[in-house]
Parts: C-alpha cells; sequence; structure tokens
C-alpha cells in the first residue's frame, strides 16, 4: 500500500493496491504511539533487585532473631518498608487481574494495545510474588504466605503454560506444512504398471495416498486421543502393505515410500501437538481461577493489615476533620 502525503491539515489519503481506490483516513485514528513498557519493568526489577540486596542480612536471620537487626524497624511486615513492599505487591497483583477484566471491558478500545497490556500482565505477574514475599519476610506463614504460595504458583503456571502453548502452537503449523503431499506428482510417476491403460497410477500406491489421507491435517479433540493413535497405526499399515504390493519401480517405489512416510510422521505429530494444546486449553481456566483466588485472599489480608493497625481510623479520623 503507497502512501500519497497530504497538505497540513488535510486528512491523510492512501491508495489501495488491490482497487487503486483513494481511502480517506481520519487523523484521529492514527496508532498511537506505545508507551515505553520495557522500561518502566527494567524500573522494577532493578527496584527489586536493590530491595533484595539491601534487606538480605536481615531476612537471612532466623526469625527470632531479627528484632536486633538495624533493619527491623525498616523490613518488618508491620514497619513502613515491610508495608510499602505489601502495598506494591498488591497494586501489582490488581495490575496483573485488571488484563483478563480490561479485555472485556466495553472501553477495552481507550485501553493501551493488546501486546502492550499483555507484556504488563506477564511483568506485573512475575513481580508481584517477590514483594510479597519479601513482605512477609521470606516466610510462609498465615494468610500472607498462603497467598505468597499462590503467587509463585500462579506465576510458575502463566510462564510455562505460556511457553508451552506457544511452542505446541509452532509445532502444529510447522507439522502442518511439512504434512502436505505431492500427491499428483506421487500418481503420475506410479502410472505406466498396466500396459492395457498406460496412464492410470497403480492401484496400490493409489490406495497407501488414501491411507495417508484418512489422517486429516486439522487437529481432533483430545478426548480422540486413544482412536487417533489407532488411526495413525491402521494408516501406517496399509501405507506399507501398498508400496510392497506396488509393481512401481523400485527407485520410483523407494521415493514414493519416503514421501508418504515423511508426511505420515507430520501428520501424526500435528494431531498429537493440536490434540495436547487443546488439552492445555484447561491450563488457561486454573490460572485464571488461582489468580483470582489469590487476589480475594489478598484483599481479605489488607483489609485486616489496614483494620488492626488503626489506619482505618486514623483516615475516618482524617476524613471527619
Amino acid at each position: 500500500m503507497s502512501e500519497i502525503p497530504a497538505s497540513s491539515g488535510a486528512p491523510d489519503v492512501t491508495t489501495d493496491a488491490a482497487s487503486l481506490a483513494p481511502v480517506w483516513v481520519d487523523p484521529g485514528q492514527r496508532r498511537r504511539r506505545q508507551p515505553d513498557t520495557p522500561g518502566l519493568g527494567l524500573l522494577l526489577v532493578a527496584v527489586q533487585l536493590a530491595v533484595l540486596v539491601w534487606g538480605w542480612d536481615y531476612w537471612r536471620l532466623p526469625l527470632a532473631e531479627r528484632d536486633a537487626h538495624p533493619l527491623a524497624d525498616v523490613l518488618d511486615p508491620a514497619a513502613g518498608g515491610g508495608q510499602l513492599l505489601g502495598i506494591t505487591g498488591f497494586v501489582l497483583l490488581w495490575l496483573a487481574a485488571g488484563y483478563s477484566v480490561a479485555k472485556l471491558a466495553p472501553f477495552a478500545r481507550l485501553l493501551p494495545p493488546p501486546s502492550v497490556g499483555l507484556w504488563l500482565h506477564v511483568a506485573a505477574g512475575t513481580l508481584a510474588p517477590l514483594f510479597v514475599l519479601q513482605h512477609c519476610g521470606l516466610e510462609l506463614r498465615g494468610l500472607p504466605g498462603l497467598a505468597a504460595i499462590g503467587l509463585v504458583v500462579v506465576a510458575v503456571l502463566g510462564v510455562v503454560g505460556r511457553a508451552v502453548m506457544g511452542r505446541l502452537a509452532a509445532l502444529v503449523e510447522t507439522s502442518r506444512a511439512r504434512g502436505q503431499l505431492p500427491k499428483a506428482l506421487l500418481l503420475r510417476a506410479s502410472a505406466g504398471t498396466d500396459p492395457a491403460r498406460p496412464e492410470m497410477p497403480d492401484p496400490a500406491v493409489l490406495d497407501a495416498i488414501e491411507a495417508l489421507e484418512d489422517l486429516p491435517l486439522e487437529g481432533r479433540s483430545p478426548l480422540r486421543a486413544l482412536g487417533t493413535e489407532l488411526d495413525i497405526r491402521r494408516s501406517a499399515r496399509r501405507i506399507r502393505a501398498g508400496i510392497e504390493a506396488s509393481e512401481v519401480p523400485e527407485r520410483v517405489r523407494r521415493h514414493i515410500r519416503r514421501s508418504l512416510q515423511r508426511s505420515l510422521q507430520a501428520r501424526a505429530t500435528l494431531l498429537r501437538a493440536e490434540a495436547a494444546r487443546r488439552a492445555l486449553r484447561w491450563w488457561r481456566v486454573l490460572h485464571v481461577a488461582l489468580s483470582h483466588a489469590v487476589l480475594v485472599l489478598a484483599t481479605i489480608h489488607a483489609g485486616f493489615a489496614l483494620s488492626y493497625s488503626g489506619t482505618v481510623e486514623r483516615i475516618r479520623a482524617l476524613w471527619g476533620g
């Protein structure tokens, strides 16, 4: 698509290469510049590493010996620094959960692009457990400890599940391309075995190709995994029998055998990978459900902490004058 520069203040004009018709583009609909999200993520990582190095001498001590440490008044869960770590992790947790909700919101078009939202979701979901663990003093006790464990599980599920799903999707597409068969070429190469009908392909080769085509290049439900394996074995037997029964020259037979076996292996890989990918869709359900459960636990803990620390009363006093 070629672009024709317009005069100042006039709308942009683009030319569609397919129809050669001018298309008017509203300047207000131009793509917005994406925010520098990697810079924000690197800043959070740097803060996280700095806090970890700074407070390691305190957190590595047994719980009974931490009160005598100089940083106890700063990094204790009830102290200012410890509360700040907890608040940061809590905000990151809400930010990570907000990505799932924002996709369904009516105002989703006003939010950053999906790629940016996904990046923020991954970054916030990865860093939130670290801040919450530091808020707990690296001690997995009580409601905060349970929420921290849940956050770690959710983060691991998210990272591993996304990597596996991406790998399976790529494997499916690669196997689909490799599973294509030059059917017309193979049939033409097997022709001539019947002197009465020299243009007809070898019936045994035709049966072997039909056996291969019984395995589709589309995925199946994981509930049919056993049936799929039986179909793969059945097709493999028919292909071997057809090639052995063919009357084509040996050089042509070897070529047809290699082509059919290569396509058979690719189609079998496709069916297995697609079944695994569809089964792993439940990983996303588990990931979302656990993240929401952890969010509820963290919110309950935050409410109790604000109530018992007297923060709610101080806010009411300020609000009342």
